[in-house]
């Protein structure tokens, strides 16, 4: 089974090397809003003190959501985890092992796993949409406001 330890002095570039090797996902870690530079470690990204000789492990059975969970409450870290090639965000109800099996299309490799982003109930349906966890949306909404009260202050 997977396993990987992750430490304040770990390089982030490293870090997300090993965990494509170990578990076929993609580990995006934030450093704040932006995505951390590769040459960055995890202490200089952390938002909380690292007392020495403090880990987080990433087992292959533990769930995507609680590993995003304890990095941000152990480290002050924001991550995601992603599909290999980084088009889509896995769903946090998943193990970090299967998250590598999360296909671009959205179908995994094995039929039974869960992604994020699989096809919405229409609203027709009476169902409830699941909105989409993606940053880009948020930030181009918030732009979008900006600029209607910039143009609308200098009338």
């Amino acid at each position: 089974m997977a396993d990987i330890k992750i430490t304040g002095n770990q390089k982030v570039s490293t870090l997300q090397s090993n965990w494509k090797k170990e578990f076929g996902s993609t580990l995006r870690l934030y450093d704040g809003n932006r995505f951390a530079d590769g040459n960055q470690t995890v202490g200089d990204i952390a938002k909380k003190t690292i007392s020495r000789g403090s880990e987080v492990s990433a087992n292959g059975n533990k769930k995507v959501g609680n590993f995003e969970n304890e990095m941000k409450e152990t480290y002050g870290i924001r991550i995601q985890i992603a599909n290999s090639d980084d088009s889509k965000l896995v769903d946090n109800d998943i193990t970090l092992s299967q998250s590598g099996r999360v296909s671009a299309s959205g179908q995994s490799n094995k039929s039974a796993e869960k992604i994020s982003d699989k096809e919405e109930p229409s609203p027709e349906s009476g169902a409830p949409t699941k909105p989409k966890r993606t940053f880009l949306k948020g930030f181009l909404i918030g732009f979008v406001i900006f600029i209607v009260i910039a143009i609308w202050a200098n009338t």
